[in-house]
């Protein structure tokens, strides 16, 4: 997938899933590659069988979230995302990726708040200071 094979990618990703159907990773990455063609339905059928297996996968949350901020559909963008560090509150691009959702949104306050949480929980990550 990472260099440029989609069909290839697609292949190993299926081929993974029959031997461990349940691999919420695989599912995840396979939502990527639908994205990758164009495939909104296919991705989100992907998250939904994903969060089937393991509702508890931050990873999931984060992605999907990821496919609707490209849509622009911002609220569920941040639904997502909080769902996301609720799960897993060492996971800095969820917190960015929601703080810049909620600027998106038009909520600066709650953009400008997250950032700083942000900037506190992760003093030794430089990603948010790109921000």
């Amino acid at each position: 997938f990472l260099v440029g094979d989609v069909g290839g990618a697609k292949e190993d990703l299926l081929a993974s899933l029959e031997i461990v159907p349940s691999f919420t990773s695989s599912i995840v990455k396979l939502a990527s590659v639908h994205m990758e063609q164009g495939d909104v339905d296919g991705a989100f059928r992907c998250f939904d069988d994903a969060i089937k297996y393991d509702a508890k996968d931050p990873d999931i949350y984060y992605h999907r979230g990821q496919v609707f901020f490209i849509m622009n559909k911002f609220s569920d963008a941040i639904e997502n995302y909080k769902k996301s560090t609720e799960l897993d509150d060492k996971f800095v691009f969820s917190h960015i990726q929601l703080a810049v959702a909620l600027y998106k949104s038009d909520d600066v306050v709650g953009s400008i708040a997250t950032f700083g949480k942000t900037l506190e929980a992760f003093p030794q990550r430089s990603e948010a200071q790109n921000y």
